[in-house]
């Protein structure tokens, strides 16, 4: 190959210079002119394409999360709006200038129970001829308050607290067809929000048309047996003083324990979200967001003991 011609002009005359090779052509080093020094140029030039194309290949798989992320969002904002429930303005919320009744929603965790007072229970269930509750107020007619949980009867019994979840169990519970339940009754020493020092609670006062209404629900968890009909108590129940009753309804992913709960106070005259209330923080959530009711603080760490 011959050497590359510059020009210039020398009067009015243009004279052509033919340039060595050596001078245009890149200046390699030594080691680069060798078959080393041009195979490590190439790997480092390989890597850094590798690293190029990973880095596409994670923004395009991280944009793909982002935007699934956001349509299973907004799928849920949708569908919770479309299941939400609205108050009931004639139970809830009750006059300022009427009787209230009282009642305490406490965070367990996984799921939510419902304190009620004894006294309550008892007077209520009587005028009401809820046969359940009336055994149920005899039972417990010591402590100040009963507690009433449901869910699924294996699930519930292994499973006190989120540390002791078992994958197993909460699949077959959540997704096997015509699971059994169970209700769990604690009498309360004091009142929920010291015999649950460590838990979440939140207070709600009801009228007293309402709380019969939810009374009437609760009533009609409880599987009834026998002549004359009478709850089934099914053996001693996880802390305190406290037993489990074969209870009505099959627990599976749209019916769970916090839906029940959330059942009740819907009977109660209060607006609920089944979606949010699948689970205990979202109806915590619920009850602070849609009904404007104020969590109370954690005051320590208790748990109710039996006598």
């Amino acid at each position: 190959m011959r050497s590359p011609a510059v020009s210039h002009h020398d009067g009015n005359h243009a004279v052509l210079h033919r340039v060595p090779r050596s001078k245009c052509s890149p200046q390699l080093s030594p080691k680069m002119r060798t078959g080393d020094g041009w195979r490590g140029w190439r790997g480092r030039h390989r890597r850094a394409a590798g690293a190029a194309w990973h880095m596409r290949h994670l923004i395009r798989i991280v944009s793909y999360g982002l935007t699934a992320a956001s349509a299973v969002a907004v799928a849920v904002i949708l569908l919770a709006a479309a299941t939400a429930r609205p108050a009931d303005p004639a139970l809830w919320p009750p006059r300022a200038d009427a009787p209230q009744v009282e009642i305490v929603v406490v965070g367990h965790g996984y799921h939510v129970g419902l304190a009620i007072p004894t006294a309550m229970l008892a007077e209520t269930a009587r005028r009401n001829g809820d046969t359940a509750l009336i055994r149920v107020a005899e039972q417990f007619g010591s402590y100040p308050y009963i507690e009433f949980g449901w869910g699924e009867a294996d699930f519930y019994a292994a499973v006190p607290t989120v540390a002791s979840l078992k994958l197993g169990l909460a699949l077959r519970a959540l997704f096997f067809p015509g699971n059994r339940s169970v209700l769990h009754v604690v009498g309360l020493p004091d009142h929920p929000h010291q015999a649950f020092a460590s838990a979440d609670t939140v207070r709600i006062g009801l009228s007293e048309r309402g709380f019969a209404r939810m009374l009437a629900a609760l009533e009609a968890t409880f599987f009834m047996s026998g002549e004359p009909p009478s709850p089934q108590p099914l053996g001693g129940g996880l802390y305190g003083a406290s037993l489990f009753f074969r209870a009505n309804g099959a627990f599976h992913i749209f019916k769970v324990c916090n839906h029940w709960v959330a059942d009740l106070l819907s009977a109660a005259g209060l607006p609920v979200t089944p979606v949010l209330d699948t689970v205990a923080p979202g109806l915590m959530l619920d009850l602070t967001w849609r009904a404007g009711l104020e969590r109370v603080p954690v005051a320590g760490s208790a748990a109710p003991k039996a006598p």
